[in-house]
Order: C-alpha cells, then structure tokens, then sequence
C-alpha cells in the first residue's frame, strides 16, 4: 500500500507541472508574443482636442479625446494609454500603401505576325497563269493548320519589265501570316481606377515588463468618395477617419498586354493597340486567336489588299519588290533583321510605379511607390499619448539618372536606415544653391538595406553634391558626390522598306501550244484598241514592221544574194546577148561607188567587124589571144574583185551599226533601270531607224559612207544623248541624297563614256566612201583630241556646285550635246576646196582656168572655213562659256579648269586668225588665171584617183591614152575639176 501511494502522489506532481506548462502555453497563445522591440513610431504632426457630447438637457453624456493626424507613405503613429501612471497598452497604426484597383471589361489573345509573300508576274501573252477569279479577295487558309492565315491578291495594269509587247502585266501574291515563334500575348482592357489606402493596426501589452502583440490587422480603405469611416474594436473603442485626394500619377485607362507563359508576368504598355472590337493594321494585336484556337484577321481579305503593294522589278524573272503597308510584323526570311515591331515598355520602368500584376482575370492591380498625404482623425474615449522614436542611418549611396523615357530621379540606397531622412542637392560643395529638399520614409519592413526613387526637377542634369541627415538631427548630415547618368531617347527602328524577293513559279511567262492557239484566233488580234490614238500606233507598229521585213528581203535579194552567186558560185559564163545588159556606163558628173565597171566607149574596128560576122572564130582567137583578154573575161576579173570589195564593205556597215544599236540599247536600258519609267524605251525607235537608214546605204551606195556627213553616227547620237541625260540627272539626285554607291558610280560613268569610244571606234569600222585612208587617220585623231576635252568636261557632274543645281546640269548637258553634233560631220583639214573650173577649149592646148574668187559670197561653200565655225561653235566657245560661268558665278575654281579655260581660248583664237588667213588668200587676193599646165598638179578628175588619170596634159598640148591597170582602155568621161 505504501508504494502505491508513493506511485500515485509522484503521478500527480507529475500531472501539476504538466498543467501549468500547457497553461503558460496557452496564455502565450492567447495573449500574444513577446517582442525585442516595437514598431518605430514616426514624428507625425498631431493636434490633439476634446469632443464632449450633451443630451438634450444640456447635459455632459460622453466625452472623447480626438487627435488628428497627416500621414504620409510608410508613416506609423503610435498611441499609448496609461492606467494608474502605468503604461500598459499601445495602439500602433501605419500607412503601409497606395494601390489602385483597374478593373478589366475586356481581353483577347494576338500574336505578332510573320508574314511571307510569294508573287507571280504574268506576262501579257504568254500561258494563263494568275487569273482574277482565282486570287482577286480570296482566302486560302489551311483548314488543317490553325496557325496559319492565307490571302490571296490580285493586281492589274503592273509593269511589263521583261515581258514582250507594251501591254500590262498582271499579278497575283498569295501572302501567309504565322505567329512570330508561336508567342501569345494577352491583352486587356481596363477603366476608371478605384483609390484604396492600405493601413496596419496593432496592439501591444505591457505585461511583466515585456510587450505582447495582442492583435494585428490589414485593412483597405477606398477612397472614391474623398472619405472613409471605421471602427476598431479592442479594449477600448476606436473611431478612425480618413481622407485623401487623388494620386498625382496614375496610369490612364486603355490597353494592356502581357506574354502567356512567362514566369514574370510584365505587363507592357505605352503603344497603341487595337480595341475589342478594332482591327487596326497600324497598331498591335491585328492578328488575332479566336476562343477555339484559330488564328484570324478580322475583314482581313480587304485590308490585307488595301495594304499590300508589289513593284514590279522584272516580270519575266519574277522579280519584285513588296511592302505592307501596316505596323507590328516581321518579314519571314530576313533573319529577324527586318522587324517592324514595337512592344512599348513595361509599366513597373516607371519611378513612380512600385508593382503591378493582375488577379483573377478582372482586376489589375497597381501600387503606387509614391502615395498621398492623407488627413487622419482618432476619436478615442480615453486620452491617448504619442510615442516618437528617432531617426537614423549609417551610410547611403546612389546616382541621378535620366533614362530613356525621360524620367529624371535620385536612385538611393539606405543602409541600417529607420524613420524618416532629410535630403537636399546642391551644385556645389559650399551649399550655396539648393537645387531641391526632400524628405524619405524608410519602411521600416527594410532590415539593412532600403532603395528608393526620388523624383528630381529638370534643372538636375548634372553631377550634385547631395547631403542626407536623420530627421531632428542636422549634425549626422553625410553629403556625397552622385554621379549623373544619362541614357538618349528610344529610338524608332521599325523597319519599312521594301522588300526584294523572287517568285517561285517555274513554268510563268511560257509561250505554249495553248497560248499559241489563243494568239491565233482573229477576235484576239485587236484586243486592246479602244481608242483612235491606240488604232493609229497600231497601225503604225504594223507599218514599221511590214517595212523591216521589205527591207531585210530587199537586202537578200539585191544585195547578198547576187553578191554570193557572183563571187563564190560562178559556173559558167553568160551568153553574150546577156552580157550587154550586165554592163553599166557611168557618165555623169558624179562619180558612184556602185557601178561595177569603170566606164567603157564602144569601140569599132574592121577586126571587131570580122569577129561580129563569124562568132565561133571570134570565140577561138579570144582564147587564144594572151596580150588582151575578151570582154567575157575581163567582166568576170573585174566582177570578181569588186564583188568581194563589196561585200566586205557591207560587212564593215553592218558590224558598225550593230555596236551603235547594241550601246545604245544598253544605255536605254540602263536609265529605264533606274529611273522606273518605261517611256524612255521610245529612243529605241531611234535606233531602230539606223536599221532603215543602213539597207539604204546598203542597197543603194554598197555600204559606202557619205561623203560630208554621216546619217547612222547623227542617229546613234540622237538615241544615245537623251538618255545619257536623264541617266545622269538621276545620278546628281543620288549624289545630293548620298545614295549613290561608288560602284554604281562608276558602271552608269563607263556606259556614258562609252558614247565616245564607240564613235571613234565605229567611224573606223564603217567603210571609207570617198575620202582617203590619210584623211580617214586624220579624221580618228580629230575625234581622239575632241574625246578627251568631252570626258573632261563630263567631270564637272562631280562638283558640288553642279550635282546640287539642276539648271547647271541643264548648262552642262546641253553643251555637252553640242559637241557631239561634231562627229556627224566629216570636215578634215586636208581636204581640198571644192571650187568649178571651166573648160575654154575642147582640147588641152591653151585652156584658162577661172576660180571666180571675185565673189566673196563663195566663202559659205568653202569646207576649210566650215570646219572651223564647226570646231568653235560646237565645242571651244560652248564650253569655254559654262567653265567661265562656273568660275564667275559658283566659284567653282581648280587647276584643271583653269587649264582648260586657257586651252579652249587658245583654240578659238588660233582658230578664228586661221580662218581670216584662209579668207584672205582665198577671196581678197588679186590671182591671176592660170594654165592647167602650171596648176597640173591641182586638177583631177572627180571621184577618180590622179594616178588612173586617162588623160595627162604634156608641153605641146597634146593628148594620149593610155591602158589601165586592168588592161581596159580608158576613155575621157564628162567630168570637173577639184581644187
């Protein structure tokens, strides 16, 4: 019994400890924590009064303690309540924050396009391949591929670069938009903010010399209506009254986006975007993710056409140039290089925005790091105290930045900082200018270090010394140095060139059977002629082609084949009865390069007689006569010989007028290349014609040139000069905007100056025609000597003074259009005055020459003083004229110009005192008449070398003959003499 007693009191001590530890739990419990410190209670500016309320006796019910409060962010009041001189409860009440509550009335998902174009030129003529009823507002989506959105557009009247014919092309793109990387954003609309202040109560006791929350509280306040009201109910009731104005800052309601998937949601802004029900191609989210998944545009058959725009480059190899007109896409295969997109900026960039973030899918939350002064009332039944801690901090540091919105603030960072901080910023370190004083609350959430944003005016845009101390204690000021930052503006880089692609069509532009059958119908051949201008050029391009194929078939059968069968396919010999007819006398003044034979009198003798009487004898002692041929035999020598002569010079013809045509279409080519205008191929007309103009030479002077002027050079000018000129005015355009690549600069300068060489080098090439192989040489050193002044004087175009002034680059191409009118002509200066002579006698013994230089008006028929008003007017004086011009006017002064300055004036003087001597000798001078015994040497028959002369003047007055080289007695032709 005595050990079961001692069992059970041991079991009940056991019990008791027990007890009252789980009793000490439990009041800790429920009476609260112990705490090392309390909350640090801000100098807050309070005025405190006494409300007493009355019956309707008059007499004194209730009376309570009021206190008011202004508060600011992070602010915490503290209130103590005594009992018995012993403090023993504290009441605790903090501004924690600003927020501000968005409600959203709207959202969508859209993705940043990435489109991809593909087009087809279709040339007018060629197979069907882009028709109006297959592309023209069509949809071609995948139904398959919910990502993908297709459209199909159709354009007429396009650019026929490339294609055959002058009729419009047509074209038809199939444009492809995808999500860029299968990115989805989210985008809401939000409305008209609600304020709402953010407060935490608590409640300490004193119990045994320690503190014990008691009891702590998070509530919201709005403050839509400019006033809140609440209670608190602890142990003694508390009556609180708020009041505030709206935030300085806010963010305006509208758009807002995020991206689906991030792990921090940043909520971007500051760009327009489409509304709920808008489809904007100029703002973002235009292409948009529908509730079941599939992407769309909305209206998108009509706006994507209305958008899109192609330039035509070369149909026939499908090469184009294509532009959106639209925001917020990116072009598929440019390597993310071409990005026409602009996603804002993220809306916590902000200073003054601390948080934003959304909940539930209908709010958007933003909290403020700058708050509101705010007016506080506590009506207590007791009369509070109110506790103030100190303010202090052990060192700070920070910069000033300027970022690139715009934004100008101090960025701080506290270290063991609690209460509230003094701040000034001064310019220099003797704080003699403020530039502006601040205060900052530190929260006292921060243990060791607390950053802040203080907004700073603009006058802060540099270096400040800028000073901080706790609040009531001025000697714990610390200044430091703050460096300043500045970042420049955003700039707009979105991209809006146009794009160059290719288009995928293999078999586009083809002339097939089909085509070919189509052509063939009668109803197609005046498709297209509505008008009488369009009847009238049809007409004509018809006429210039039946005269193409006239001629071409007149040079065939006049020229080349007679040539052939005479030269290389002679069988046999003609009968005599034909041979009279193949025989051509020439007798007239002007001598032709065309007549076979030279000409050939009929000669009679009683040997010719004999032969005429017995044909087949006279065959046999022609073949066997060797000291003279037949006539037979001497026609075919003579037709052989002149008939590969011929036949060469057609080929020099030819080939010399095939480099004029070839240059000149390159240089129409070319400045169509860069101009755009298809009108410029007109000028190929003029080369054309030098097709016309060469089977008349051809056919009617065996390929010989002119003797004074040459038409195919003034034709190849004519084509070539135009477009020279527009080619450059585009290039004095690059050359003003800085666009013109050097080499680009330097292949339009090679086709320009290749006009020159292709003169000089064609003008060696086209067959001689009356003058000599000396005056020929002459003639190529005179366009040599004129090249180099032309292409120096091209040079100018690289001034400054002239690529920027178009009326110079007018002066400048016309004077230089003046000098090339020289080539045409071919005035050398060896060429003999062409002067009439008269014959007094009919034979050789005493004949008087007359030069009728008594008749000064005959200066104008003289090709000397031709050549020099040529030489000064076309070139010298045009172009010393613009280089003085360029001098005197624009300043435009440097050593090569001076140096040809003196040249060009040189020129015309010697020039000009040269033509007066030649006018002088040749029709002031008293000159004699004179024999053409003592002026032989001068006199020549017209068109026929003098060596070949068949008559020659001797001492007695007497005349001979004489063979020619050929073994044919020549015989005295009407002619004139040449001086």
């Amino acid at each position: 019994m005595v050990m079961v007693d001692s069992f059970l009191k041991r079991c009940f001590i056991k019990m008791k400890v027990y007890n009252l530890i789980f009793l000490a739990l439990f009041y800790s419990l429920t009476k609260g924590s112990v705490i090392n410190k309390l909350p640090h209670c801000s100098k807050s500016q309070v005025m405190e009064g006494e409300i007493k309320e009355t019956d309707e006796m008059g007499r004194n019910v209730n009376v309570f303690s009021v206190s008011q409060l202004q508060m600011s962010l992070n602010d915490t009041v503290c209130l103590l309540v005594s009992n018995n001189n012993e403090t023993n409860v504290l009441y605790t009440l903090q501004y924690l924050r600003l927020e501000q509550h968005y409600p959203i009335i709207g959202s969508y998902n859209f993705g940043i396009p990435l489109i991809s174009t593909n087009c087809i030129c279709d040339c007018p003529g060629g197979d069907k391949v882009c028709s109006i009823t297959s592309y023209n507002y069509k949809n071609c989506s995948n139904t398959g591929n919910s990502r993908n959105v297709c459209y199909r557009t159709y354009y007429d009247s396009q650019s026929n670069t490339g294609c055959f014919g002058s009729q419009k092309s047509e074209v038809c793109c199939e444009i492809n938009f995808e999500p860029y990387r299968e990115i989805v954003y989210k985008t809401i609309k939000v409305k008209q903010p609600d304020t709402i202040l953010v407060f935490e109560y608590k409640f300490f006791e004193r119990i045994n010399q320690r503190w014990r929350l008691s009891d702590e509280d998070i509530f919201e306040i709005p403050l839509n209506k400019g006033e809140a009201k609440i209670e608190l109910m602890t142990y003694n009731k508390i009556h609180l009254t708020v009041s505030g104005g709206k935030p300085h800052r806010q963010l305006e309601p509208g758009m807002y986006f995020w991206q689906e998937g991030e792990r921090d949601k940043l909520i971007r802004g500051n760009i327009p975007i489409n509304d709920i029900h808008e489809t904007s191609l100029d703002k973002l989210g235009w292409m948009r993710q529908e509730s079941d998944g599939v992407w769309s545009i909305r209206k998108g058959q009509i706006k994507i056409k209305n958008a899109h725009h192609v330039d035509i480059e070369d149909c026939k190899l499908q090469k184009y140039k294509s532009m959106l007109n639209a925001e917020q896409f990116i072009i598929d295969g440019s390597n993310n290089g071409d990005k026409n997109i602009s996603l804002g900026s993220v809306l916590t960039e902000e200073p003054w925005v601390k948080s934003v973030n959304v909940e539930d899918g209908r709010v958007m939350k933003v909290i403020h790091s700058e708050g509101i002064s705010i007016l506080g009332s506590v009506k207590t039944q007791f009369k509070p105290s109110i506790l103030t801690h100190s303010s202090q901090f052990s060192s700070f540091n920070g910069t000033i930045q300027l970022d690139k919105e715009s934004n100008r603030f101090l960025n701080i960072t506290f270290y063991e900082a609690r209460g509230t901080v003094i701040g000034m910023v001064y310019s220099s370190e003797d704080k003699t200018n403020i530039d502006i004083v601040f205060s900052v609350l530190i929260d006292e959430n921060s243990t060791r270090e607390f950053n802040c944003i203080i907004t700073v005016p603009g006058s802060v845009n540099s270096t400040r010394y800028v000073c901080f101390h706790p609040a009531g204690d001025v000697r714990g000021q610390q200044c430091s140095w703050l460096p300043y930052k500045s970042v420049p503006l955003q700039m707009y880089t979105v991209s809006h060139r146009w794009i160059s692609k290719v288009g995928d069509c293999d078999r586009c532009n083809e002339r097939g059977l089909e085509n070919l059958l189509v052509q063939m119908d009668p109803r197609k051949w005046f498709d297209g002629i509505n008008t009488t201008t369009e009847l009238i050029m049809f007409a004509f391009e018809v006429s210039v082609c039946v005269l193409i194929i006239l001629a071409i078939i007149t040079i065939c059968t006049k020229c080349i084949i007679p040539l052939l069968r005479c030269g290389v396919c002679i069988t046999k010999i003609p009968k005599k009865r034909y041979f009279k007819r193949m025989m051509r006398i020439n007798e007239e003044e002007d001598h032709c390069d065309t007549c076979l034979l030279y000409n050939r009198p009929q000669t009679t003798s009683k040997k010719h007689h004999h032969h005429h009487g017995h044909p087949r004898n006279s065959k046999t002692n022609l073949r066997n006569n060797n000291e003279e041929p037949d006539e037979e035999t001497q026609f075919f020598m003579t037709k052989f010989s002149q008939g590969d002569m011929i036949l060469f010079n057609i080929t020099r013809a030819i080939l010399a007028r095939s480099l004029f045509i070839i240059h000149s279409i390159l240089t129409i080519w070319q400045t169509v290349k860069i101009r755009g205008e298809s009108s410029i191929w007109t000028f190929a007309l003029i080369s054309i014609s030098i097709v016309v103009e060469g089977s008349h030479t051809i056919i009617m002077r065996v390929g010989d040139e002119r003797k004074w002027f040459s038409p195919s050079i003034a034709l190849y000018i004519a084509s070539t000069a135009p477009p020279i000129w527009l080619m450059e005015t585009k290039m004095c355009e690059w050359r003003k905007a800085d666009e013109l690549r050097k080499e680009d600069g330097l292949y339009f300068q090679l086709i320009e100056q290749l006009l020159l060489v292709v003169l000089i080098i064609g003008r060696w090439m086209l067959p001689k025609g009356e003058i000599s192989r000396e005056q020929l040489s002459q003639i190529l050193l005179a366009y040599l000597a004129i090249s180099s002044d032309i292409v120096e004087f091209f040079d100018v175009f690289k001034e400054k003074v002239v690529y920027t002034n178009y009326t110079v680059q007018l002066l400048v191409l016309g004077a230089w259009t003046l000098s090339l009118l020289q080539f045409p002509f071919i005035l050398t200066n060896t060429r003999a005055r062409k002067m009439r002579v008269a014959i007094t006698t009919t034979d050789f013994e005493d004949p008087r020459i007359n030069y009728n230089n008594n008749n000064k008006m005959n200066v104008i028929y003289d090709i000397d003083i031709w050549a020099i008003v040529l030489a000064n007017g076309l070139q010298d004086i045009p172009f010393l004229c613009v280089r003085l011009f360029l001098i005197l006017q624009h300043g435009l002064v440097t050593y090569t110009m001076m140096f040809f300055i003196c040249k060009n004036a040189l020129i015309i003087a010697l020039q000009t005192y040269r033509g007066f001597v030649l006018f002088n000798d040749r029709y002031l001078g008293n000159k004699n008449e004179q024999t053409p015994i003592e002026r032989s040497a001068r006199i020549e028959m017209k068109g026929v070398p003098h060596q070949q002369q068949s008559y020659h003047a001797n001492n007695s007055g007497g005349k001979r003959k004489r063979r020619s080289s050929n073994g044919t007695r020549n015989v005295k032709p009407k002619y004139s003499l040449d001086t």
